[in-house]
């Protein structure tokens, strides 16, 4: 873990008498939350890739260069 982070639980962890392991545990389950809501997402982004292409079939993104 970055030492940076480690010792803002170490802090947060004096500050509000919260035991440092409750903390990692928290910060574990958000990293499981944003993963799974990626997975979630990314189906949805490649259907409205896919609609535009279909909606503007001539346009990509070498025509740009």
């Amino acid at each position: 873990m970055d030492p940076t982070l480690s010792q803002k639980i170490q802090e947060l962890s004096s500050k509000y008498e919260i035991p440092e392991a409750m903390l990692r545990g928290a910060i574990e389950l958000e990293k499981d939350k944003v993963v799974l809501k990626n997975r979630r997402l990314a189906p949805k982004l490649l259907d409205m890739v896919e609609r535009y292409a279909l909606l503007y079939p001539g346009v990509t993104s070498q025509e740009e260069e």
